[in-house]
């Protein structure tokens, strides 16, 4: 048998937008919807400030990302999985805080929706970023 010729695939490049977008407007959403209940906190306000930031960070490098991978731009596979990764760090530090005595009651089914989606989205767009296709497909491995 021959060996075959390497032909790159858009497949993992298409699959890293499609799951970074997503990634990036869950957080968009949940960083917008803290302006709404800024008003009426009633748990630390420096800890809202501190999960504002990081949901806005995710969603900003998710969606950059995205948008660079779109261009062929090289970029877009570091930009895209430091969103990813920023996605990861959200669940690791909710579920921190959430294990807390004082913040139990911020716990439910929503908030671990999210979280799940989070790490799901989060680690799927990671790896097809972090794919040799991917890479091929921005010019990186050319």
């Amino acid at each position: 048998m021959e060996p075959t010729e390497y032909r790159p695939s858009k497949v993992s490049t298409v699959l890293a937008v499609v799951f970074g977008g997503l990634v990036g407007l869950v957080c968009l959403l949940v960083f917008v919807s803290v302006f709404g209940v800024l008003d009426e906190v009633v748990v630390d306000p420096l800890l809202v400030v501190l999960f504002a930031a990081l949901y806005g960070a995710c969603a900003g490098f998710s969606l950059a990302g995205c948008v660079l991978l779109l261009q062929r731009k090289p970029t877009g596979v570091r930009v895209s999985s430091i969103g990813s990764v920023l996605a990861l760090v959200i669940v690791l530090a909710e579920l921190v805080v959430n294990s807390l005595p004082e913040y139990a009651s911020s716990t439910g089914p929503a908030n671990s929706q999210r979280l799940g989606i989070l790490l799901l989205f989060g680690t799927l767009a990671l790896v097809q970023a972090r794919r040799k296709d991917t890479r091929h497909w921005v010019g990186l491995d050319a």
